[in-house]
């Protein structure tokens, strides 16, 4: 029984490393599709524009796959800092699916830490922000 449960928590481990690399690849997919949107040049006017949506749907996604990723596998904090660089306005903006692991919480709050004092603030046209 014992060895039985090992090997399924093996398999679950398995499982879950390539549905966070699939997840990832995935996601270089697009900002290879977009590269409008994976190194925006305004941020803010992106966010904005008749974009913004498929833009904010985009960093939603880097941030799922960054989530699948830290679950699976430690030691991805440094790449997804370096991914979410370019996105600080939106990320900074309050992004927060609130049902982060503790390692997807962790890393929002060092990335926010270090980036969001230098992050753009969005104004809409009504001065309220993003």
């Amino acid at each position: 029984v014992v060895g039985i449960l090992v090997q399924m928590q093996a398999a679950d481990r398995t499982s879950r490393a390539q549905t966070a690399r699939e997840a990832f690849a995935a996601h270089l997919t697009l900002a290879v599709a977009n590269p409008d949107f994976a190194e925006p040049d305004d941020p803010c006017a992106l966010i904005a524009s008749p974009k913004g949506g498929a833009y904010a749907a985009y960093v939603d996604h880097l941030l799922y796959a960054a989530e699948l990723m830290l679950e699976a596998e430690p030691g991805w904090e440094p790449t997804f800092h370096a991914s979410l660089a370019p996105h600080a306005a939106q990320v900074c903006a309050g992004i927060d699916a609130g049902d982060e692991d503790d390692a997807m919480t962790a890393m929002l709050a060092g990335f926010r830490a270090s980036a969001c004092t230098a992050a753009p603030v969005c104004v809409a046209d009504d001065g309220e922000g993003p």
